[in-house]
Formats: structure tokens, sequence, C-alpha cells
């Protein structure tokens, strides 16, 4: 099977086996797993994979300073990554819209989330003085609210809230957001 092409391979921590053919990936992810839990077999381990590529339907990423993306390999720096050959049509489409609404926050983890019947959910784990300052601000929040079904906020999972032209960080809701995909 061939080598998926990214143009950040060089420099993504994302993808440690990015330059590895899909047959040794799955060699070595079976390698380290078996490493792991040495009670499994060789036989005990099933590689559910939908495709070679665009097959993430979630992604973490870090945001600092303007920048969204994966740290640098072997710096602790972000590289801002405008797309990835391995995220979902619809994620892709996603990241996308986020990039052109990114909140103006120091530095802070960053999930985006497609699930199957189409929910896009968007997750901030920002310091509580920028959570402060977007709240308060507003304008950056409400462009999110356009392309966000649900947006939590914060290591307590509050959801963005609009209430009287106020936005507000409501109790925590269970939202079920994920299915897991047919085999």
């Amino acid at each position: 099977m061939s080598q998926l092409y990214c143009k950040y391979s060089d420099i993504c921590s994302g993808c440690p086996d990015i330059k590895k053919n899909l047959n040794e990936q799955i060699t070595s992810k079976k390698e380290l797993l078996l490493q792991k839990l040495p009670q499994l077999s060789h036989q005990d381990i099933k590689i559910l994979r939908p495709a070679e590529d665009k097959f993430r339907d979630k992604i973490d990423l870090t945001i600092e300073d303007g920048k969204i993306g994966f740290y640098q390999k072997n710096i602790m720096t972000i590289f801002d990554m405008e797309d990835c050959p391995l995220l979902s049509p619809a994620l892709q489409t996603l990241y996308k819209k986020f990039r052109k609404v990114l909140p103006p926050i120091k530095k802070g983890s960053v999930r985006l989330r497609v699930a199957p019947n189409g929910l896009c959910g968007l997750w901030l784990d920002i310091s509580n003085l920028d959570i402060k300052f977007l709240l308060e601000e507003k304008i950056s929040l409400i462009k999110m609210l356009q392309y966000f079904d649900v947006i939590e906020i914060g290591q307590k999972a509050k959801n963005l809230t609009v209430v009287k032209d106020k936005t507000i960080l409501s109790q925590p809701q269970a939202i079920k957001f994920f299915t897991s995909r047919p085999s």
C-alpha cells in the first residue's frame, strides 16, 4: 500500500509514522500495542480504518498567538497548519471555517469533532483570563456559533449559550456526540 503525502510530514509531530506505508504503520502500531498489553496476540488485534487517508472525524490541536496546529518535531513551537490529509471531508470543511474565526487567545487546546449525524463540536481548553476576555468581547464566540452545534469552554465542559444578547457559560450537559462506526 502506498505512503500518504503530507506537506507537513518533515515538521509535524501529529503523525510520527506518516512516512511509512500503510502496512508498516499497521505493523508498528500492533507491535506497540503488544508491548503495552502483552496478554494480547497478533490475532487479537484488528485494525479498523475506513481509508488510508481522510479518516479522522476529530482532531486535537494547539492554538497559540493566532496560529493553530501541532507542535513541530523536536521543538515546542506550533506551526500554522492549513489542512491535514487525514481529516474527513466534513472535518476538513469545519477546520477551514474555524481557521477563519480563530479566537484571539494567547494559548490553549482545541478539539474539533464531526459526529456521524453531522453534529459539529468545539472544545476550548483555555485560561480563565482568555475565557473572561472572550465572554466580554462576544464577537468571536458569536462567529464560532455559526459553525458549531456544541461549544464547550474550560475544563468543566461548560456550554456556550447566548441569553439576551449576552454570552454565558451554562452548566455542563450530557450530549451523546459520538457512536462507533460500524465495522
